[in-house]
């Protein structure tokens, strides 16, 4: 083999290495957030959010001492007199800073539009008073985040409310969209309960 012809398979092997590279960083970079990383109130395979607050003995309280003493029991109590879900939101900081601004919009407070780049984010699914709800999973794709739960249709009980604090780290600027999708179990059709469960956003993540 002469000096050009070894040239150019090493050109011909650098451009098939590039392309190659430059395909792979074209494709979506789909990552699933583990159920066991995420805070709930009582969905199984997640972490219980009451870890999050300092542990008070709820058994002898009445609802409004229980209310009063509890910031996860505040976010429940005013899940359950909800009848319609809103948008899922995000908030800024992670476990019991983002807990805290959780409750500050369930309680009244708009969620924010646009969260800085540099900042710890964590997004918060929900449910109102109905059907019990299993997230199945929360998957990372570029800059679109998709929550995919389903109703557990064999309960009857019709008093379930829940909320879920997903961490998401700190993300690049741009827009970002959060998609929630039910997925009915056992072949069944859609339960047609959406409005009980926080449904599809977008928001603003800036410099």
């Amino acid at each position: 083999m002469n000096r050009f012809t070894a040239v150019c398979g090493i050109s011909v092997l650098l451009g098939v290495v590039a392309a190659a590279a430059e395909e792979a960083s074209n494709q979506p970079r789909l990552r699933e957030i583990p159920l066991d990383q995420i805070w709930t109130f009582r969905m199984p395979g997640t972490k219980s959010v009451r870890d999050l607050e300092p542990k008070v003995e709820l058994k002898e309280l009445s609802v409004e001492a229980m209310v009063k003493s509890s910031i996860v029991h505040r976010i429940y109590h005013s899940l359950t007199r909800g009848k319609v879900a809103a948008p899922a939101f995000v908030i800024e900081g992670t476990g019991a800073d983002a807990l805290k601004n959780a409750e500050s919009v369930f309680l009244g407070a708009d969620p924010p539009e646009k969260l800085a780049a540099n900042t710890d984010l964590t997004l918060v699914f929900y449910t109102v008073l109905g059907r019990e709800v299993r997230i199945n999973s929360i998957e990372r794709d570029g800059d679109r985040i998709t929550i995919k739960y389903h109703f557990n249709m064999r309960q009857a009980n019709g008093m379930w409310a829940d909320f879920a604090l997903i961490p998401l780290g700190k993300l690049k600027p741009g827009m970002v969209d959060v998609d929630v999708v039910e997925q009915p179990i056992d072949g069944a059709e859609p339960s047609g309960l959406e409005d009980r469960v926080s449904s599809s956003f977008s928001f603003q993540v800036t410099e």
